[in-house]
């Protein structure tokens, strides 16, 4: 692509010229291709950059949504142990009343008992009070009927699961529906 020197004899500073600014631009071509080759090295690098953190993110919104699976599960298992714990709370109740009335019936029991074998001695006849046959006594049948029994304190009893006239369930302590 030179032009030889001998061509263009009237000018031979143009010839010179036009090579310099010649070897100018094919310097600044390839300036401009290393420019270009580095360019594109930093950019495969920034996309390996870019696809490596695309990666971690992919990766952070996986784990997310296994944690928030997770959670629910979690919450489903706390909830699912309040109810029980309520359930256990309001059994507890429910023996403790079931307790107490049976104290109480065992506690009229004993009364009335004790009023059978003291009414079953023959009263001495007052005038305010006669003399009658004691017909208490015999109508109500007596828990200690056994001689040995008689006239002694009653023993402790052992809890006899009574009639339940609640729902279905005995653990269903649901209130209001």
């Amino acid at each position: 692509m030179e032009e030889p020197a001998s061509k263009s004899p009237a000018r031979p500073s143009l010839g010179i010229l036009l090579q310099a600014e010649t070897a100018a631009l094919r310097n600044d071509l390839d300036q401009a291709t290393q420019l270009a080759a580095e360019y594109q090295r930093r950019l495969s690098s920034k996309n390996n950059d870019f696809a490596g953190l695309k990666m971690a993110l992919e990766k952070a919104l996986a784990d997310l949504d296994a944690m928030q699976s997770s959670i629910g599960v979690l919450r489903a298992e706390r909830h699912q142990f309040a109810n029980d714990a309520m359930r256990a709370v309001a059994l507890e109740l429910r023996v403790q009343k079931i307790a107490t009335e049976r104290d109480h019936f065992c506690r009229e029991l004993d009364e009335q008992q004790r009023r059978c074998t003291c009414d079953s001695a023959p009263a001495p006849a007052t005038p305010s009070r006669p003399a009658k046959a004691n017909s208490t006594a015999a109508a109500m049948p007596s828990v200690y009927s056994a001689p040995e029994h008689r006239g002694q304190s009653r023993k402790p009893r052992e809890f006899i699961p009574l009639p339940f006239d609640g729902p279905d369930d005995p653990t269903d302590v649901s209130f209001g529906s």
